[in-house]
């Protein structure tokens, strides 16, 4: 039965209407994963979140309920998922998301082939469910079933040391690619990425790893250090790829970060964006030249030699629309009177 066989970990924080959604949808009469243990992982609450889950916890008594003592933050949340996993597969779903299980009989296939990642979303890569797509494709959490048994004592080590990464489960995926496992993509999108309650980003039209979320990192973890407040996902994503052993599918998943986006242009916009929305905070340059080969070394040292002529002409067009910013401010401030 599949129920012995896989099991699925959600985790949630303070987005009780989310989370609603996901539940009625997950134990829906015609979800083919109704009857699956499903345990939430509850990041300490403080909304109305513990009722709901007790609610339908009377009414589904294969959902287990995990609510952490504190708030351990989000990353932290996402690796402790792969360390509770039992079952033979577990799939890692987060609280906002939606689903289409047209595709779902290709997933109890895949299981049957022992397949070591069966990836359940292709959203973001036109179909494309390869390396080194595959790599970016999975910073989705959602987008893929794990096998249980690749999460190893070293593996789950790498998990945890990659939460400042932002992408703790990319280990699990980079232990699939350094030991050549056998990944096999369903035929469909089962779980769709949709643009959640608290996020300020369309992911409907958001085809990369976009840097406008440092933002969103700012409200709402403004106690974080500059080493980790000012890592935005661009950042995270290529330090991730550290954890692949093969210097040259390394090179391909970092170069795959922005698909269809040369290289040269993903760092021209990387220290732009340092230089604009992280006080040109220098480690994130620094932690990333281990990770690059020598050609995208280059690459990075001539677009940073370039910024120093690009940035000027940047901060004198930044500054002039502050001013008129500033000064149609001050007209509303006096009652529509010029300043």
């Amino acid at each position: 039965m599949l129920k012995d066989v896989l099991e699925i970990i959600l985790i949630t924080y303070n987005r009780k209407t989310c989370l609603e959604k996901t539940l009625k949808t997950l134990f829906a009469g015609n979800s083919p994963v109704k009857e699956l243990d499903i345990t939430v992982i509850d990041n300490n609450s403080t909304d109305a979140t513990p009722a709901l889950l007790a609610e339908f916890k009377q009414k589904h008594p294969n959902l287990k309920i995990i609510r952490n003592n504190k708030n351990i933050g989000p990353n932290a949340n996402i690796a402790k998922i792969f360390e509770i996993a039992q079952k033979p597969y577990f799939w890692p779903l987060c609280d906002d998301d939606t689903y289409d299980f047209s595709a779902w009989q290709d997933v109890e296939n895949a299981i049957s082939q022992q397949a070591d990642l069966i990836i359940v979303n292709t959203q973001f890569t036109n179909g494309d469910g390869t390396f080194p797509n595959m790599y970016r494709l999975l910073t989705f959490l959602p987008a893929a079933i794990h096998k249980t048994e690749n999460i190893t004592p070293q593996v789950l080590t790498n998990i945890y040391n990659n939460i400042p990464n932002w992408f703790p489960h990319l280990a699990a995926v980079a232990e699939v690619i350094n030991k050549d496992g056998k990944v096999i993509t369903v035929n469909g999108n089962i779980v769709k990425r949709v643009k959640g309650e608290n996020d300020n980003i369309d992911f409907k039209k958001n085809t990369d790893l976009e840097s406008k979320t440092l933002p969103l990192i700012n409200r709402f973890m403004p106690h974080l250090p500059p080493s980790q407040r000012y890592k935005f996902l661009e950042v995270g994503y290529y330090k991730s790829c550290e954890l692949i052993q093969d210097t040259q599918k390394r090179a391909q998943a970092i170069a795959a970060c922005r698909p269809n986006v040369p290289f040269w242009r993903q760092m021209a916009s990387l220290i732009t964006w340092n230089n604009v929305g992280c006080n040109n905070y220098k480690e994130n340059y620094t932690s990333l030249k281990p990770v690059f080969n020598r050609r995208q070394n280059f690459t990075f040292n001539l677009m940073y030699l370039r910024s120093y002529f690009s940035l000027p002409s940047y901060y004198i067009r930044k500054k002039k629309q502050e001013k008129e910013i500033k000064k149609a401010e001050q007209i509303l401030i006096n009652g529509g009177k010029n300043a």
